[in-house]
């Protein structure tokens, strides 16, 4: 029986082993979590990625592309391997303050009610410029107002 566990133990493939390794943010004390074979790097307070289901195949002709086990998603030919976290654009981004100064976004016009207030602003120029550009070309637009049945 011994012999048969040890040749059962000896075919079975290896465990793989996890690439994902928890990091601490020292500035935040935050964790992250990094992919040691990849380099991808998780935002801080995100949870640990699952599994990769991505495969490298190749074509008959030999061009590699990449499919999604699981999903069984493919990739166009020689492009690179997706990535393995669920948010590929928001990986190793890590989340914004807020901004600082209150409705005004920092002090500036760059965001909350300055950015609204002045976007407003733009819109309402661009269209006052696109309507006498209408006016222009079509000729001034008139307006009749017809009372009827006043006595």
């Amino acid at each position: 029986r011994s012999k048969s566990k040890k040749a059962a133990a000896a075919a079975a493939p290896p465990a793989l082993a996890d690439p994902w390794s928890a990091v601490t943010e020292p500035s935040t004390g935050q964790t992250y979590w990094w992919n040691q074979e990849t380099n991808e790097t998780t935002a801080a307070g995100a949870p640990k990625p699952g599994p990769d289901f991505w495969k490298q195949v190749a074509d008959p002709s030999g061009q590699l592309y990449w499919w999604n086990t699981q999903t069984n998603e493919t990739t166009a030919l020689g492009t690179p391997k997706p990535s393995t976290l669920a948010d590929a654009g928001m990986a190793g981004v890590p989340a914004a303050p807020a901004p600082a100064g209150g409705l005004m976004g920092g002090g500036g016009m760059g965001g909350g009610l300055g950015a609204s207030l002045a976007s407003g602003m733009a819109m309402g120029a661009g269209m006052s410029v696109a309507s006498r550009m209408v006016d222009g070309v079509m000729g001034p637009r008139q307006t009749e107002v017809v009372h009827r049945d006043e006595g």
